[in-house]
């Protein structure tokens, strides 16, 4: 008999109601959670939004949302074949709510499409770092060691254009910080954003006054240093570049998407969280090097992002899909970012590419339907029992 196929697809989300009334809802990435919901229907699925608090385990159960005539309607259903984690956390508690659930579902057969979470960025360079390929293109990196300021020191005396630093588990340019001597004021320029995402500046005239600054960030949250890098447009404005790489149906991967992403002048980032613009690559990078050589990076960056995620899955398990950000200085070095397990596709809708942006759902929806095909193969039974009944039930 051939496995069911699937029927459920639930996104795990922060979820909230509006202004304390329970029939309105706040809802995270609401664009991508209602664009992955239309799109799951006219495949013949439904969908479910859910907090990670409000799956009941004695019930098998979750208090969810779901898209009804084009509104989000609270409804209950059971759990979930796959699961979707767009949960960012707030906090330790959040954290562990989000994998505790995640683990209770997992236990019952519901696939998680990320099947793990990349560790901190240290972990990912070392590791991308064992790539020959790959190599060439990680930033010397040091961890800063709240009960020592010698790395700081070290990497200052080596690197007299500047240090920067971020937290190892950090996001969307939240807490990152750029120092530079400053000899015009006898001391350091210090440049960064808060955890709120706002940007700042400062001069600390005393070297041991910045050194217990920095003591002060990287006593409450991890943090790497690495050279400043020249990540600037001729003009002056900080800009990265975002490879989106996915999953097709086959399992594949493959890049459905790319973006320079530009700062204002005078800022470190180039976040599109932190008020960065979204550009289409290939006339951004001819702008910047001319057309020979903005070929050559982008093939560069294509390759990297390709390898860069199938070496991260041999080493922490199953992904859907991952971010990679490159940087490029004038001259063309081109280095690595970081690698973002959670995606976000802002940049389509910025660049007015809805189409882009549906081939970038289609292929996460495939990807689901491929897993669940599978581990209805391997267990040679439907994917989820439960979920199974709870739909035979209420369909009958």
């Amino acid at each position: 008999m051939a496995a069911p196929m699937l029927k459920l697809l639930g996104i795990m989300s922060a979820i909230t109601t509006a202004c304390g009334i329970s029939t309105a809802f706040k809802v995270p990435e609401e664009r991508l959670c209602r664009l992955l919901a239309l799109n799951a229907k006219a495949n013949g699925w439904e969908t479910v939004v859910f907090h990670p608090a409000a799956y009941n385990p004695i019930t098998g159960q979750i208090d969810g949302i779901t898209l009804h005539k084009g509104v989000w309607v609270r409804h209950l259903t059971s759990t979930p074949h796959i699961v979707y984690d767009r949960h960012f956390s707030r906090n330790a508690t959040d954290r562990a709510t989000a994998r505790h659930t995640l683990q209770q579902l997992e236990r019952l057969g519901t696939i998680t499409l990320n099947g793990s979470p990349l560790p901190g960025k240290r972990e990912v360079y070392r590791k991308l770092a064992g790539n020959q390929e790959l190599l060439s293109l990680i930033p010397p990196t040091k961890i800063l060691r709240a009960d020592s300021a010698s790395g700081l020191e070290g990497m200052l005396a080596r690197y007299p254009t500047g240090v920067f630093l971020k937290p190892s588990s950090g996001m969307q340019g939240k807490g990152t910080i750029a120092i530079q001597q400053a000899p015009l004021h006898d001391g350091y320029l210090v440049r960064g954003r808060s955890h709120l995402n706002k940007p700042y500046t400062m001069i600390v005239k005393d070297h041991a006054r910045l050194l217990a600054w920095i003591g002060s960030h990287s006593s409450r949250v991890p943090y790497l240093v690495q050279p400043l890098l020249n990540l600037l447009t001729a003009a002056g404005e900080p800009y990265d570049v975002r490879v989106l790489v996915q999953k097709d149906g086959t399992g594949r991967w493959r890049i459905s998407g790319t973006t320079a992403r530009q700062g204002a002048p005078g800022t470190m980032t180039a976040n599109l969280h932190g008020g960065g613009s979204a550009h289409p690559l290939d006339p951004f990078l001819t702008k910047q090097f001319g057309r020979q050589q903005a070929g050559e990076l982008k093939e560069h960056m294509i390759t990297s992002a390709l390898q860069a995620a199938r070496n991260l899955e041999q080493s922490y398990g199953r992904f859907a899909e991952l971010g990679l950000d490159f940087g490029i200085e004038p001259d063309g070095r081109l280095w690595f970012i970081e690698a973002n397990s959670k995606p976000g596709r802002t940049f389509f809708r910025k660049l007015g590419d809805h189409k882009g942006e549906l081939r970038s759902l289609s292929w996460l929806l495939q990807y689901a339907r491929t897993l669940a095909r599978q581990s209805a193969l391997r267990r040679g039974t439907v994917v989820n029992p439960a979920a199974d009944a709870y739909h035979k039930s209420f369909h009958s």
